[in-house]
């Protein structure tokens, strides 16, 4: 906390990672704080991989999370960690070598950013 009281009154947005529990952390820095808070990175991937393993996106998480994360007031966004193509180094991601999506989950996260689209639609 003495590094983020530090920056406190040089920034406007706090951004952190969190690969455990993004809900409850980024509540948690939202009210020590009173300051803007982005999930600037997490996923629920198996990070643990064998050798030329593949590990999807879990798509379900994600909706899970972003609902979640957008009941707090001060939650500002949320980016995926790993939502890029995947490839024989890189072995998670949503789009494989030949740049196909992996459509079971990225319709999952389609529909949940679009349940927050329509929303904000509504609200603002």
């Amino acid at each position: 906390m003495e590094v983020i009281s530090a920056a406190k009154p040089y920034v406007d947005v706090l951004s952190f990672q969190d690969f455990r529990d993004p809900v409850r952390h980024l509540d948690e820095w939202h009210r020590k704080t009173g300051k803007p808070v982005l999930l600037a990175d997490a996923a629920r991937i198996k990070w643990q991989t064998l050798p030329g393993e593949i590990t999807r996106n879990n798509g379900a998480w994600y909706a899970e999370t972003l609902a979640e994360l957008f009941k707090n007031p001060g939650c500002i966004g949320f980016h995926l960690c790993g939502a890029y193509q995947r490839n024989r180094a890189r072995r998670y991601g949503l789009l494989d070598e030949m740049e196909k999506p992996d459509a079971e989950n990225v319709n999952l996260m389609k529909a949940a950013n679009e349940k927050i689209s329509r929303w904000m639609g509504e609200e603002f």
